[in-house]
């Protein structure tokens, strides 16, 4: 139950529930959402931002609702993005547009519980090359990622991060070649 009044709308016993909650719950009370970065404000919930400053229930609220709108055309899983992708790149609709969001390159390591190696980097850039429903993919901009995605349409957008230190960093947006992409439009 979210305090804003709303009721997730499952059977309250179920574990797909339970782990849905945990997920939002740890994503919004760790720094940048990362589990490895800790949680917000540290152990001793000391500073000027602590654990429940990205817990606005009843923006959450909204969002979960907007979600709702849209569940019988959003498919999310928990696969890794090669498997993911094999078992859905040729049964989804072509009007489809999968959204791909592979661990960070650089930092992958140290960001997550579970990264990929250099190796899975690349066998993911060359499954996606073969898939024909329009993608889109987000990553960290590193030479060795802009090497994987050459002659495909990319764009570099500059973030501000607030992980631990405030910092400005590049990411890079990968569309797949039958996308209409912004500079087309």
């Amino acid at each position: 139950r979210l305090t804003s009044g709303a009721t997730v709308n499952a059977n309250p016993n179920s574990k797909s529930t339970d782990l849905a909650f945990a997920t939002l719950f740890l994503n919004r009370t760790n720094r940048s959402g990362i589990l490895k970065g800790g949680v917000i404000g540290g152990i001793n919930q000391i500073g000027s931002y602590l654990m429940g400053c990205r817990f606005n229930n009843e923006d959450l609220v909204r969002k979960i609702q907007r979600i709702h709108l849209y569940k019988d055309v959003i498919k999310i899983s928990r696969l890794d993005a090669r498997d993911c992708l094999r078992k859905w790149a040729k049964s989804l609709p072509s009007r489809s547009l999968i959204n791909i969001d592979p661990p960070y390159f650089n930092k992958g390591r140290g960001l997550y519980l579970n990264f990929y190696t250099n190796k899975d980097h690349l066998l993911l850039s060359r499954l996606v090359r073969r898939v024909e429903v329009p993608w889109m993919m987000t990553y960290d901009d590193t030479p060795e990622i802009e090497e994987l995605y050459v002659g495909l349409p990319t764009y570099r957008k500059t973030l501000k991060y607030y992980a631990q230190v405030k910092r400005k960093a590049s990411e890079l947006l990968i569309l797949s070649s039958n996308i209409k992409h912004p500079a087309l439009l």
